[in-house]
């Protein structure tokens, strides 16, 4: 990347695209066994809402994760070396623990950051609420009544343009901090440590640019992704949060929720090649030379 542009934005999405393009067959066989073991997980899910054994739900959700990471080291050694290592691309080495440990330690402080700030808009959108439901107050004492009132609300024009907000401010520290630490995942598989809050540092003063990079380059393929829940849940009857507290949840066989995992995580690769290729491109030109 030159020195007036650290970030062509295109030249970034153009780049994840073809890496996507060159990719997509030779890691399709590890991630269709991710695709087996998301399948397993959201079984297991299903299995526990209707009685089954718990720690399975746990188990899997811990499976899932680490054949994840699996993939990601996968996809960033492909976009960086070029090689594949281990059986298809897939092995549980040093590489993979070091990565779920900074994806562990970046999805909790996303976690706190998402709280602190549902909490903070919450405050912030409370006397807008207020003014626009002048009946709520009368209500907020009596749950089943304060939750109809909530829910017709939110039906409205003024609610769901109220909620679009709602999730825009809460969404944009975690795109903030997403964009700051965007290289951490191929740093930490390239210099064979966990490096994450270090890397904050190399985007100062591009970090807008990366953010639309990101939208630019990512935005095409959550809409795959998007498509693919929807064709799983008109296949399988499952919601778009098939373990959210849907009161029909409970009717639900663990073979539909195999399906649905299966499917959802079919459609979302493209969308994880395109982010282990955009971490890769913006390490390359983000890392300073004398790090």
């Amino acid at each position: 990347m030159s020195d007036e542009s650290r970030l062509p934005i295109l030249n970034a999405a153009q780049y994840s695209w073809r890496f996507v393009q060159a990719s997509f067959l030779p890691t399709l066989p590890a991630y269709m066994v991710r695709s087996l073991v998301s399948g397993a997980s959201v079984a297991a899910g299903v299995s526990a809402m209707n009685g089954g054994a718990l720690p399975l739900d746990f188990i899997g959700t811990v499976l899932s994760f680490a054949v994840t990471m699996s993939c990601l080291a996968m996809t960033l050694r492909l976009a960086l070396t070029g090689e594949m290592k281990g059986v298809a691309g897939l092995q549980l080495g040093p590489d993979e623990g070091r990565l779920y440990i900074a994806h562990v330690m970046f999805y909790f402080v996303l976690f706190l950051l998402g709280l602190i700030a549902t909490v903070l808009v919450s405050i912030l959108t409370a006397p807008v609420i207020a003014m626009l439901v002048p009946d709520i107050g009368a209500v907020a004492e009596d749950q089943a009544a304060f939750q109809q009132l909530a829910e017709e609300f939110s039906r409205t024009p003024t609610g769901i343009a109220l909620s679009i907000l709602f999730l825009g401010l809460v969404s944009l520290p975690l795109l903030y901090m997403s964009a700051r630490l965007v290289t951490f995942p191929a740093a930490t598989l390239a210099e064979k440590r966990v490096r994450i809050f270090d890397t904050w540092a190399w985007t100062k003063g591009e970090v807008w640019r990366v953010i639309a990079a990101m939208i630019f380059t990512l935005a095409p393929l959550l809409v795959l992704t998007a498509s693919g829940v929807f064709i799983a849940s008109a296949l399988t009857g499952i919601t778009m949060f098939p373990l959210g507290g849907n009161s029909d949840a409970v009717t639900i066989s663990p073979m539909s929720g195999f399906m649905y995992g299966i499917i959802v995580s079919l459609f979302d690769i493209p969308y994880n090649l395109a982010l282990g290729g955009l971490s890769a491109f913006m390490y390359k030109g983000f890392k300073p030379s004398d790090d």
